[in-house]
C-alpha cells in the first residue's frame, strides 16, 4: 500500500465509493460551508480526521490531528469486511506490538484502538517519498540505493525481533522521509511470525479496493501485477511475495526477506526478479552481490539467510573492510563507467570494462588444476572414480575463483576495500592453491585411497575464509616458503603419510610447533597447534588436546584471529563430546563457537560442522527434535557448498541416521545409510587411518540392515587396520571390538561375543579409566552376553554398573539413560527382584515414549520385562497386554533379534496356556521354537525346553494347555 505524503482535500465526486468516515466528513464540512461554521472535528479516539491520504484493498491512511499533544499524524484503518471479531482481536494485539517497537528505521506508532469495527494505528505522520518514488525521481547512485536499503532494513528487522511480519515488504512501503531517513511504513498486514494466513482473509481479500461480497468478480491478477493483494490466493503483492506466502502456507520473517530483495534488485537493476526468474537483472551487479541476493531469493526459505541482520551484514562488508578509494587512486587505475562500475559511483570519462581488471584473478589456480592434474587422477584411479573426484576438485576450484574475483571487485569495481585487503586476500587464497598442489602430489603415493582424497579434499581451507577478518596477512618469500614447508611437514603428520604409529606422530608434530613458535608466522603456529591437538584428541589423551586448543584460543585472541578461535572452539566441543561426553563443557564451547560465528556470511562449512556437532550435543542429551533439526540443516549446509564437500555430506547423513534410529525410524536411516555409501565409498585400500573408519562404518551399515557376514568381514578389516594403526590397546580398537560384540550377539555366538566384549572391556578400563563413558558400550556387551547364557547375576552386575556410568555424565531424561534403565530392570525380573525392576522399567517407558516415540524398538524389551514381571505375580491379563505390545514393537523391526523375540513368544505361550486359550499357546511356542532354532547350538537348551513343553501338552487332536 502506498503510504501517503500531503493533505488534500476531498475533491468533488470523491465520496462515492469511499467508507463511512469519506462520507461523515464530507458531510460535515458541507453544512459548515453552509452555515458559514467552522466544521465540527471529525474524531477518532482524540485524533481529529482532517483528510484522506491515500486508500488501498486493506483500508484506508488519514491525516489527523493529535488535540491532546497538537501534533499530526497518520491514522491508519483497515476496512470493516477484512475483520471479524477474532480478526479484530489479533490485529490489536498485533499492532500494540508494534507500538512497542522503538527504532529509527521504523516509523514510531503512538496507539492502536478500534471505530466502527475496524482496528486503527496511528502513526507518526512523515512526509517524505516512498523508496520506489525516491528511486524514480531522483536517479541515485547504487551506493546510494544500497546504503538506503540496509537502513530500512534494519528496521525491518526490528519489526522481526519484535516476533512479528510485515508481508508486504516492497518499495511502496518503505520510505525516505524528508530527513533523509529510510523507514519501514504501511503496517497494514503485520502479523506474528510463523502464522499461516487464514481462510477467513483470503477469502475476504480484495484488488486495489473491489468488492468480494458474494457474486463479485475480483479483477485478475497476473504474476507481473503490482496490485495490493491477489483475490482467493493471498495477501500481499504478488509481484514481491515469497512463494511460500503465494501458496497460502505459513509464512515467517523469511518471506519479508525476499521481498526485501526482490526490491533492492528492481533499484539496482531496472529488473524485478521473481521466484521463477530469480537470476533476472543480478548478472549486472558485482559478484558479491550475486551471491547475497540469490540466497535471498531462494525458493526455499530455509536456504535464504538466517534473518535479516545476517542478510544486511552480507550486503555491507564489516566496518573494517569499508574503504574510500582515494580520487587520485581512481584516476591512476582509470576506473570507468561499465554497468558494474556505474552501479557503484566511479565517474571517470573513459569507461574501462572493470572486468578485465579482474579477469585474470584466477590465473594461479589455472596451472594447479589443468588437464595435466585430471589425467593424473584418471590415471590413478580409472575413469569413473576420477570423475566423480574431479567433480569435488572443480567444486572446490570454483569456489576459489568466485573468491579471488569477489576480493578484486571489492576493490577495483566496489571500492569497498583497500589494495592492501586485496593483497592479505590473495595470500590466503594462495596458500590454500598450495594445499591443493600438496592434495594433488599425493596422487604418486600407491597407498592413496579415493576415499582419503575425498575427505583430503573435503578438508581444504575453505576460499571464503579468505575475506575474513583475519586472512593471512602478506608474507615475505621468505616467511612463505617457511610456512609452506610446516604445513607441508604437517598434513603428512596429520595423516600418517609417512609414519602410521601415533606416538611418533605426535612426538614430531611437537617439535614441528616448537619451530613454528620460534620462526613464525602465526599461521604456521595455529596449524600446527590444531595438528597436535586432533592427534592427542585421536589418541585418546584428552588432556593433551585440551592444553593444544587452549593454546590456539590464547593465539587467536592475541593476534585476533577469528578463523581459528572458531576452528578451536570445535575442537574443544568435540573433545567435550566425544573423550569426557561433558554435556555441559561441550554445550558450552559449541555456544562460543557459534558466537563466533555469528559474523560470517552464510552458506560457511564452519557453520555447517557447528550445527553437525550441535546434533550430537542433543542427541546424547535426549533433545531428539533439536538433535534432528539440526542435523538436516547440516546436512543442507554442506549439500549448499556443492560437490567439495561429498566426504563431510556421508558423515553428515550417517549422523542423521544414527539420531532417525534413536528415533525408531528405521527406514529412514538406512535409507541415508545407502545414500552416503553410493556417494563417498570408492572402494578401500590399506594406508592410513581412516581406512579403518571406512571399514567400521561399511561395517555398522551392513549389520544393522542384517548383511551379517558382510558385516563380519567389514569389521574384522577395521580391527586389523586400527591395531595397525593406533596399537592394540588403544580407544580406537576398544571401540571395534564392542561393535563386534553386537554382531556376535546377533548371530548368535556367544563364545566370540564375550572374547570382544572382555577385550573392550579391559582396553577401554585401563587406556581411559574405570568411570569413563566410553566403557559403558563394553559393559552393556558383557552384560547381553551373560544375559543371554543365563547368567543373569552377571548381567545384572555389569548393566548396574553400566548404569552407574551413565547417571553420571547423561541428563535424567535423556533416553540413552533411558535404555541402560532398561536393560538393568530386564536382568532385575529374570532374577525375580520385581520391585527393583518395576521402579527402572516404568519411567524408562515414559522417557523413551516421550523423547522417542511409543515404537521405539528398546521398548519391546522393556514391555518384554513386564510381562514377565506381572506373569510371575499372576497378573495374565497384564502380562498378556504387555507382551503382545513387545510383540507389535518386534513387528516394525525389519531384523529383530531372534532370542530377544523368541523369549517374548515363549513367555506368551506359557500365558496363554494358563488362560486356557490352547490355539494360540500352541502358535506362540511354535514360533519361539522356529526363532531358537535359528540360533543353532547356543539356543539349543531353550529349544529343547519348548520342544518337552509342547509334547507334554500335545494330544491326540492336537496341543492342550
Amino acid at each position: 500500500m502506498d503510504e501517503p505524503h500531503a493533505t488534500r482535500p476531498i475533491e468533488h465526486g470523491e465520496l462515492e465509493g469511499l467508507d463511512s468516515l469519506a462520507v461523515e466528513l464530507g458531510r460535515r464540512r458541507t453544512r459548515a460551508r453552509l452555515l458559514g461554521d467552522e466544521p465540527e472535528p471529525l474524531l477518532v479516539g482524540r485524533f481529529a480526521l482532517e483528510g484522506q491520504l491515500g486508500a488501498g484493498g486493506m483500508g484506508s491512511v488519514w491525516l489527523a490531528v493529535d488535540e491532546q499533544l497538537d501534533r499530526r499524524v497518520a491514522l491508519k484503518f483497515l476496512r470493516g469486511e477484512h475483520c471479524d471479531p477474532a480478526a479484530s482481536a489479533r490485529l490489536l494485539r498485533e499492532a500494540q506490538g508494534l507500538a512497542r517497537i522503538s527504532h529509527p528505521n521504523v516509523i514510531p506508532v503512538f496507539e492502536v484502538g478500534e471505530h466502527e469495527g475496524r482496528v486503527w494505528i496511528a502513526m507518526e505522520h512523515v512526509p517524505g517519498r516512498t523508496l520506489r518514488e525516491w528511486v524514480e525521481q531522483t536517479q541515485p547512485s547504487a551506493r546510494e540505493i544500497l546504503d538506503t536499503w540496509i537502513a530500512a532494513g534494519r528496521g525491518l528487522a526490528a519489526v522481526h525481533a519484535a516476533g512479528l511480519i510485515h508481508r508486504d515488504v516492497k518499495p511502496d512501503n518503505l520510505m525516505v522521509g524528508t530527513d533523509g531517513r529510510a523507514r519501514v511504513i504501511d503496517f497494514g498486514l503485520v502479523r506474528q511470525a510463523q502464522v499461516r494466513i487464514p481462510r477467513s482473509e483470503l477469502d475476504a481479500t480484495t484488488v486495489d479496493g473491489a468488492s468480494s461480497q458474494p457474486g463479485a468478480r475480483p479483477e485478475p491478477v497476473t504474476a507481473g501485477s503490482e496490485s495490493l493483494t491477489r483475490a482467493g490466493a493471498f495477501v500481499g503483492t504478488w509481484a514481491y511475495a515469497a512463494p511460500e506466502q503465494r501458496r497460502g502456507e505459513p509464512v515467517d520473517a523469511h518471506a519479508d526477506q525476499f521481498g526485501f530483495c526482490v526490491g533492492l534488485v528492481e533499484a539496482l537493476t531496472g529488473q524485478r526478479p521473481s521466484s521463477e526468474t530469480a537470476a533476472l537483472g543480478l548478472e549486472q551487479l558485482p559478484h558479491r552481490l550475486q551471491r547475497v541476493l540469490r540466497r535471498g531469493l531462494d525458493p526455499d526459505p530455509e536456504r535464504r539467510h538466517r534473518d535479516m541482520d545476517a542478510l544486511l551484514n552480507a550486503l555491507v562488508p564489516p566496518p573494517w573492510r569499508r574503504w574510500i578509494v582515494p580520487a587520485t587512486l581512481v584516476l591512476v587505475l582509470g576506473l570507468g563507467l561499465t554497468t558494474a562500475s556505474r552501479l557503484f559511483g566511479s565517474n571517470a570519462a573513459d569507461p574501462v570494462d572493470p572486468a578485465s581488471l579482474c579477469a585474470d584473478a584466477n590465473r594461479s589456480l589455472s596451472a594447479s588444476w589443468a588437464a595435466e592434474q585430471r589425467h593424473a587422477l584418471a590415471q590413478r584411479f580409472g575413469p569413473e572414480v576420477a570423475e566423480r573426484l574431479a567433480e569435488q576438485i572443480d567444486s572446490w576450484a570454483t569456489a576459489w575463483s568466485d573468491v579471488a574475483r569477489e576480493a578484486c571487485e571489492r576493490v577495483h569495481v566496489e571500492h569497498l576495500a583497500s589494495a592492501a585487503s586485496l593483497d592479505a586476500n590473495r595470500a590466503c587464497l594462495e596458500l590454500a592453491r598450495h594445499d591443493l598442489d600438496r592434495l594433488l602430489a599425493g596422487l604418486d603415493d600407491p597407498k592413496l585411497s579415493a576415499n582419503q582424497l575425498s575427505r583430503w579434499i573435503a578438508e581444504l581451507p575453505a576460499p571464503n575464509s579468505c575475506l575474513d577478518a583475519d586472512a593471512q596477512a602478506p608474507l615475505s618469500e621468505d616467511e612463505r616458503a617457511r610456512l609452506e614447508a610446516l604445513s607441508d611437514a604437517l598434513f603428512r603428520l596429520r595423516y600418517g603419510l609417512d609414519e602410521r604409529d601415533l606416538g611418533l606422530r605426535i612426538e614430531r608434530s611437537q617439535a614441528v610447533l616448537e619451530q613454528a613458535r620460534t620462526t613464525g608466522p602465526a599461521a604456521a603456529e595455529v596449524r600446527a597447534g590444531l595438528t597436535l591437538g586432533a592427534l592427542s584428541l585421536l589418541a585418546g589423551d584428552g588432556s593433551a588436546a585440551r592444553g593444544q586448543f587452549g593454546a590456539v584460543l590464547d593465539l587467536a585472541e592475541r593476534e585476533q584471529l577469528d578463523g581459528a578461535r572458531i576452528e578451536a572452539w570445535l575442537w574443544l566441543s568435540d573433545l567435550a563430546l566425544d573423550l569426557d561426553l561433558d554435556l555441559e563443557r561441550a554445550r558450552w564451547s559449541w555456544s562460543r563457537a557459534n558466537e563466533a560465528l555469528a559474523a560470517l556470511p552464510q552458506p560457511n562449512i564452519r557453520h555447517a560442522r557447528a550445527r553437525r556437532i550441535g546434533s550430537r550435543i542433543a542427541l546424547v542429551a535426549g533433545e531428539l527434535d533439536e538433535a534432528e533439526t539440526l542435523a538436516r540443516a547440516a546436512l543442507r549446509e554442506f549439500a549448499a557448498l556443492g560437490p567439495a564437500q561429498a566426504w563431510q555430506r556421508g558423515v553428515s547423513r550417517r549422523n542423521l541416521a544414527q539420531i532417525l534410529r534413536a528415533r525408531g525410524r528405521k527406514a529412514e536411516a538406512q535409507a541415508l545409510l545407502d545414500q552416503a555409501a553410493d556417494e563417498d565409498r570408492f572402494g578401500v585400500a590399506l594406508g592410513t587411518e581412516t581406512v579403518g573408519t571406512d571399514y567400521k562404518e561399511a561395517g555398522v551399515a551392513a549389520l544393522v540392515s542384517g548383511r551379517l557376514d558382510e558385516a563380519e568381514r567389514e569389521l574384522l578389516g577395521a580391527l586389523r587396520t586400527v591395531e595397525h594403526v593406533y596399537g592394540a590397546r588403544s580407544r580406537q580398537v576398544a571401540d571395534v571390538h564392542a561393535t563386534l560384540v553386537a554382531l556376535y550377539d546377533a548371530r548368535g555366538e556367544p563364545d566370540a561375543a564375550r572374547h570382544h566384549a572382555l577385550l573392550a572391556d579391559e582396553i577401554t578400563r585401563t587406556v581411559l579409566g574405570p568411570l569413563h563413558f566410553d566403557r559403558t558400550y563394553a559393559l552393556s556387551g558383557l552384560g547381553a552376553v551373560a544375559y543371554r547364557e543365563r547368567d543373569y547375576a552377571g548381567a545384572e552386575r555389569a548393566f548396574a554398573l553400566c548404569l552407574r556410568i551413565a547417571e553420571a555424565r547423561l541428563a535424567a531424561d535423556s533416553p540413552d539413560l533411558a535404555g541402560h534403565q532398561i536393560n538393568l530392570g530386564d536382568a532385575l525380573t529374570e532374577l525375580e527382584r520385581g520391585r527393583e525392576a518395576e521402579a527402572l522399567l516404568r519411567p524408562a517407558i515414559t522417557t523413551i515414549e516421550d523423547t522417542v516415540g511409543p515404537d521405539a524398538l528398546v521398548l519391546a524389551v522393556a514391555h518384554k520385562a513386564l510381562g514377565k514381571l506381572l506373569y510371575l505375580r499372576r497378573d495374565l491379563a497384564g502380562a498378556r497386554a504387555e507382551l503382545e505390545r513387545a510383540l507389535e514393537i518386534h513387528a516394525l523391526d525389519s531384523e529383530p533379534i531372534p532370542a530377544e523375540l523368541g523369549q517374548v513368544h515363549w513367555l506368551l505361550a506359557r500365558t496363554l496356556a494358563e488362560l486356557g486359550e490352547r490355539e494360540a499357546a500352541a502358535r506362540e511356542a511354535s514360533l519361539a521354537l522356529e526363532r531358537y532354532t535359528q540360533l543353532g547350538p547356543p539356543a539349543q537348551a531353550e529349544a529343547d525346553e519348548i520342544r518337552a513343553w509342547i509334547d507334554t501338552h500335545r494330544t491326540p487332536q492336537g496341543p492342550t494347555p
